[in-house]
């Protein structure tokens, strides 16, 4: 049965098809948006989308119309500039994305959620060049942890990702046990970016195969398989090492450190991005109830008696 060959499709290592017989994921990063776009193109020549907005689509033209439309519905009526001065859209396009959600909050940071997304369109694509179907389908539980990073001459970016994949059993329900795989996608830069799936192994919670361009973000929790020969970026000292996302860290640049609640960061940094626009030359300021105005990092230090009066 199809479920009795999973484990042998499963372990073994992923050889990419060329690029010549297989186009790359197609990337689209609409401005003022949190969003990033996916395009697969499969067998057919038909033109799928991640995430789903319709389709398949039978062109690039009728899949790029397809995201205006979607992005049109989700914008919100808050972001709308009619009538503010130039400071004000500045600020509140520091604040917001277009469909009105927090730029800085938990909710708007959009990583992981479009790693994600791209990591399915290249299980998909990957599934469909290897004629995977059914069980023996790859299919995407979650984004463990990933980098970025860019080496070589030419910058280029790399990401690397842990991931598990939903497993069946012979029931054909989805089991409890999931795989752990590493993954290396490859940017390939252009008038829009592209991605390639350069690597897809299963690793151990053991493992630990050496990479330069993860070890430059200070830990080492990101698996690797041992065989380093596998993955083709890492091998040297990237040009950014501090380049990407740290999923257990949500600090914003830019705010103190003691801004502990959320509530508290979010009224921080609107008081910074509003005295930046409209008071360049002054400090950040917040407003007391008294009518005072004082340093953003003063009024937090006396209300949190950190100060003496």
């Amino acid at each position: 049965s199809s479920s009795s060959m999973q484990p042998e499709a499963i372990t073994r290592d992923i050889s990419p098809v060329s690029r010549q017989s297989s186009p790359p994921i197609f990337a689209r990063n609409p401005s003022g948006w949190h969003l990033q776009f996916f395009i697969r193109i499969d067998a057919e020549c038909s033109f799928h989308m991640y995430p789903s907005v319709g389709g398949p689509f039978q062109s690039l033209q009728e899949a790029e119309n397809a995201i205006t439309s979607h992005l049109d519905e989700l914008r919100s009526p808050m972001m709308r500039t009619d009538g503010l001065s130039d400071a004000e859209i500045c600020i509140k396009h520091g604040l917001y994305w277009l469909d009105g959600s927090r730029k800085s909050s938990p909710e708007g940071n959009p990583d992981h959620r479009n790693v994600s997304v791209l990591v399915q369109a290249l299980l998909d694509k990957y599934n469909e060049d290897h004629h995977l179907l059914g069980d023996l389908a790859y299919e995407l539980d979650d984004v463990v942890i990933f980098r970025e990073f860019y080496e070589g001459e030419n910058f280029t970016m790399f990401y690397h990702i842990n991931l598990t994949t939903k497993t069946k059993g012979e029931d054909g329900l989805h089991s409890a046990v999931n795989n752990l795989f590493f993954a290396e996608v490859r940017e390939i830069e252009g008038e829009n970016d592209e991605y390639v799936l350069n690597c897809l192994c299963m690793v151990n919670p053991t493992d630990n195969g050496q990479c330069y361009g993860c070890m430059s973000y200070g830990n080492v929790d990101l698996k690797h398989p041992v065989d380093a020969d596998k993955y083709k970026g890492g091998h040297s000292s990237p040009h950014k090492p501090c380049c990407g996302l740290d999923l257990r860290c949500d600090v914003i640049n830019g705010l103190d450190a003691y801004t502990e609640s959320e509530e508290d960061r979010l009224v921080a940094e609107e008081a910074m991005l509003r005295y930046i626009n409209m008071c360049p030359d002054d400090p950040p300021v917040l407003a007391k109830l008294d009518g005072a105005r004082v340093p953003a990092g003063l009024a937090k230090r006396e209300d949190s008696g950190l100060t003496k009066g």
